[in-house]
């Protein structure tokens, strides 16, 4: 599966952002993009709540209003993806 969410856009400005999970989902963005708005195309995508996902860059978890280029994002990177899970006990 390949999304490219921002067309019409010089190559030399964006990049390409890989999420993971059972899937992989390619998505070209600028550096300036909000990653809410990443993780809202791939909820919408996969058909999972955002609510109910986890998104993980270099092991911290990524907040909606940081950007690619704060997280010192580069090319090719690889955001990792985990279903939320409630625990409790019996």
């Amino acid at each position: 599966m390949r999304i490219q969410s921002i067309s019409s856009l010089k190559l030399s400005e964006t990049f390409l952002l890989f999420f993971q999970d059972s899937n992989e989902i390619h998505f070209r963005v600028k550096m300036t993009t909000q990653m809410g708005k990443l993780k809202k195309s791939y909820s919408d995508r996969v058909g999972v709540p955002m609510t109910s996902l986890r998104f993980l860059f270099d092991g911290k978890r990524i907040n909606d209003d940081e950007t690619p280029k704060q997280l010192e994002m580069e090319n090719d990177d690889v955001i990792e993806v985990y279903q939320e899970q409630t625990g409790g006990h019996y």
